[in-house]
């Protein structure tokens, strides 16, 4: 999810994150973890997002077309990137000592 247009679009709604979270039906951990980058909502919820925010779903990941589905695979380093998340919490380790290798066999 893009962080930046997600703040930009919560701020010209006036949400604050608790009046978003309530909006969702989600805990304010959760939108806040989503403004912070620390996780991304699946694109169902991004879809909900988008409706509350009153924004096309793309602007907010451009990942997703205007209807809130998946309109291109996802980017690599984002999987990686989200695989080293959950290889930290897992581990007990800093993501920053997680380091992963994408290879390809011919």
């Amino acid at each position: 999810m893009r962080v930046e247009k997600f703040r930009t679009a919560r701020a010209e709604k006036n949400f604050g994150i608790s009046q978003l979270a309530r909006l969702l039906g989600v805990s304010t951990t959760a939108v806040s973890h989503w403004q912070s980058g620390k996780s991304k909502p699946k694109p169902e919820m991004l879809k909900r997002i988008a409706e509350a925010l009153d924004v096309d779903p793309g602007y907010l990941d451009e990942t997703l077309n205007s209807e809130g589905q998946i309109g291109q695979p996802r980017i690599v380093a984002d999987v990686l990137a989200e695989a080293r998340r959950e290889l930290s919490k897992i581990m007990g380790l800093p993501e920053s000592k997680i380091h992963l290798e994408l290879r390809t066999h011919a």
